[in-house]
This record gives structure tokens, C-alpha cells and sequence, in this order.
């Protein structure tokens, strides 16, 4: 879960950094393995978290090349709020005192 945390938010920032630098052609094409990556390992984190955690990011990660597409001002905070649901998500699954009661 950790892993899977990490990689999310890795994808999502090193997006932003492609659109802060204007790249928005690798900025798209990395989007696409963004999101072929989050297919295939949404699966899994739907058998080990929350669902209402996991489709926050899902519909924040489909919304990535089209807000690429438009150069919209929205992708910044998209990007954003996936990055942080990664945190969350590992955060809140953590075997803690804190996360069982």
C-alpha cells in the first residue's frame, strides 16, 4: 500500500513539473501511463481500502488530460488533490491505534 502511495503521488508531481514547464505533449503522454498504471493498480487497492478513498482519486485521475488539453487551471488543483489523496490513503490505513478505534 505504501508502494502503490508513493507511486501515485510520484506520477501526479512529476505531471505538475512537466505543466509548470510547459511541456504539456510529454506532460499527455505521461498522463496516458498515469493512467494505464492507475488501472491496473486500482484493482488492488479496492480489496485493501476504503472505496469512497479510492474514487476520489480516480475521478481526479481521469480529469488529468483533458485539463492538460484545455490548459486548464483546474489541473493544478486536480494534481494537487491527488497527490494529497495518496498521503491520505496510506495515512489512514496504516496499522495504528488511531486508525482501528
Amino acid at each position: 500500500l505504501k508502494k502503490h502511495s508513493e507511486n501515485i503521488e510520484s506520477h501526479a508531481e512529476y505531471i505538475l513539473n512537466l505543466c509548470q514547464k510547459g511541456d504539456s505533449e510529454n506532460a499527455l503522454e505521461y498522463a496516458e501511463d498515469f493512467l494505464q498504471y492507475w488501472e491496473k493498480t486500482s484493482r488492488t487497492l479496492n480489496v485493501l481500502v476504503d472505496t469512497d478513498r479510492i474514487s476520489t482519486i480516480n475521478s481526479s485521475i481521469y480529469k488529468i488530460k483533458p485539463f492538460i488539453e484545455s490548459d486548464s487551471d483546474e489541473l493544478i488543483a486536480e494534481l494537487e488533490s491527488i497527490m494529497a489523496g495518496a498521503r491520505w490513503l496510506y495515512e489512514c490505513e496504516k496499522p495504528m491505534w488511531y486508525n482501528i478505534f
